[in-house]
């Protein structure tokens, strides 16, 4: 059985040409919320400072907010130039000096058309206006998401028809935020990501550019990802990259190119 998930109206974005009617399957874990006060106790990797151009530093979450681009990572958050790739000056900073009432060690964040930014953690999502976490948060991920699990990887919001993609592990669900007498989420997801051309299992962070290309990142590396195809970008050198070699203003092996909105940006 041969299934097609169009993205929108025009034949040319095509999200996922061929899946077969095997069903896949996740876990998921189980939590129990608890949306009161909640004490962390930072151990010493909290408390350094982190450096993206190390191999052991994982990224949590990236997204962006009133055009900017924001990295996450435990206890501290990154802005980084889209232009360049480089950490801004002054950053990073500590995740609880930029956005108050959010926890460490988030799992995904996005941010949709309209401005609101949604970080997800566990079971539970804050949504915020600029760097303002609305009023009534944190809320249930499985209220609001229904059909989504819980301890998300990964999220994106696709730049033409507004669907919101989230990874977990090998697999992807795509969440239609305005369905109408119809699932927020078909009932043939979960998806597998292998179906995008990623040869990886699972994503650390994912976000969009200003350009409509999505980027996904997992470990040291990162695919950059074609939204209108559907499918990670063939270039070369091939994807994935070292993220070191093109993000972060890291010295070692820095790779010159052009740069964002230019037309020939192959970061």
């Amino acid at each position: 059985m041969r299934r097609v998930d169009v993205l929108v109206t025009t034949p040319k974005y095509i999200d996922v040409v061929t899946q077969s009617a095997t069903k896949i399957t996740t876990t998921t874990k189980k939590s129990s919320l608890n949306f009161g006060p909640r004490l962390h106790h930072p151990n010493q990797s909290d408390i350094i400072r982190p450096d993206l151009c190390k191999k052991d530093t994982r990224i949590d979450a990236i997204t962006t907010i009133d055009g900017k681009i924001y990295l996450f990572t435990g206890f501290y958050v990154f802005q980084l130039d889209e232009r360049t790739g480089e950490v801004v000056p002054d950053w990073p900073k500590r995740l609880e000096y930029v956005f108050q009432g959010l926890e460490p060690h988030v799992d995904a964040a996005f941010t949709r058309s309209n401005g609101k930014t949604y970080i997800l953690k566990g079971g539970k999502y804050w949504r915020l206006s600029g760097f303002k976490v609305d009023s009534g948060y944190p809320k249930a991920l499985s209220k609001h998401f229904p059909g989504i699990p819980d301890y998300i990887d990964s999220g994106f919001v696709h730049p033409i028809n507004e669907q919101i993609y989230l990874t977990k592990g090998n697999n992807y669900w795509r969440f239609d935020p305005v369905a109408k007498g119809r699932p927020h989420v078909q009932s043939f997801y979960p998806l597998s990501i292998s179906l995008w051309q990623v040869d990886s299992t699972s994503i650390d962070a994912a976000f969009v550019s200003s350009t409509g290309s999505a980027y996904f990142f997992k470990g040291d590396r990162y695919w950059k990802f074609d939204t209108k195809e559907f499918k990670v970008l063939s270039a070369n050198p091939p994807y994935p990259r070292e993220s070191k070699d093109y993000w972060f203003g890291c010295t070692t092996n820095k790779k010159s190119e052009p740069r964002i909105p230019a037309p020939s940006v192959t970061r």
